[in-house]
């Protein structure tokens, strides 16, 4: 298992990647051989496999990361194939894509990533490829400096320039935010909710969009995603879709003082219990499922506010 890349994952990855990119090149590195010199995933690792270790098993989610990473200079794919107009294929009929884990800046590289190339101490007697040892030849002029044949120590690790990154502090945010993308999810009102495993799967996209148009996961993201529901019927395919267009927020307003919230009637919200503590939830549906704020608890209603 590469506990090393993993370990080069937290140190040297870019800050600017999403929680998605990050978890591709996690699984990545924990499933590439050591003895690789090229940092190839085992045979067995293909892309399913690959979704099942990050989460990403929405349509489109684990491509759409893979492309990201590739735009970033990331490229973790390996080609099947060359195309006609001389591209690389990563997605053949009958064919599984193969992964390696890329050269991150910074990183100490401990060993040659290029095919072919065989590295000597100074020394060292080589093996010619017809099986004659062959001594090292004279060189004039000065001699090159020498490859490490060895991994360095690890304080001999090139120092990163400005103040170091703490991964325990970043990692454990983004986990938050995965974390709170997934219990917004679970909490959308009927019937708009979805299950832990669709939620956990929609959670990395939902984190991503909201950072990058300026939402929060707030009453207003609810009526953003669950607006005109009138003639749905795969709410969770349009909730889906909602997320990935989910468009740039205009006039975000500044943060205002938290209220009480009033006591939870207890009847809407189809008497689920998180109402209690999440008042968007506290909604009532008529025969037709058009949700209106519960006229006794909503925190939107100014005779219940405290």
């Amino acid at each position: 298992m590469g506990i090393k890349r993993v370990m080069d994952v937290l140190l040297y990855a870019p800050a600017e990647l999403t929680p998605a990119e990050r978890m591709v090149l996690v699984a990545i590195g924990e499933n590439t051989r050591d003895d690789d010199l090229r940092a190839e995933t085992w045979p067995g690792f293909n892309a399913a496999v690959l979704a099942e270790r990050t989460g990403l098993t929405g349509r489109g989610s684990l491509k759409s990361a893979l492309q990201r990473l590739a735009k970033r200079g990331l490229e973790v794919r390996i080609p099947i194939t060359v195309g006609k107009d001389g591209r690389p294929l990563y997605a053949v009929p009958g064919k599984q894509c193969r992964y390696r884990f890329p050269q991150l800046e910074g990183e100490a590289s401990t060993s040659p990533r290029s095919e072919g190339e065989v590295t000597t101490s100074p020394g060292e007697v080589r093996t010619s490829p017809k099986g004659r040892s062959q001594p090292p030849q004279a060189r004039s002029g000065p001699p090159p400096t020498p490859h490490p044949s060895t991994p360095p120590h690890p304080s001999a690790r090139p120092e990163p320039s400005g103040p170091p990154e703490d991964p325990t502090d970043t990692q454990p945010q983004q986990d938050r935010h995965l974390a709170d993308a997934i219990q917004f999810l679970e909490n959308l009102p009927t019937p708009w909710t979805v299950g832990p495993r669709t939620a956990s799967a929609m959670a990395a996209d939902l984190a991503e969009m909201t950072d990058r148009q300026g939402w929060a996961l707030d009453d207003e993201l609810v009526t953003k995603l669950t607006e005109k529901p009138e003639g749905i019927r795969n709410h969770s395919q349009i909730l889906r879709i909602r997320i990935g267009d989910l468009p740039k927020r205009i006039g975000r307003p500044k943060p205002t003082p938290i209220r009480q919230l009033p006591p939870w009637c207890g009847t809407c919200a189809d008497g689920a219990p998180a109402a209690r503590r999440e008042g968007a939830l506290r909604q009532i549906y008529d025969d037709h499922g058009n949700a209106r704020p519960c006229p006794k608890c909503h925190p939107t209603q100014t005779s219940h506010a405290a």
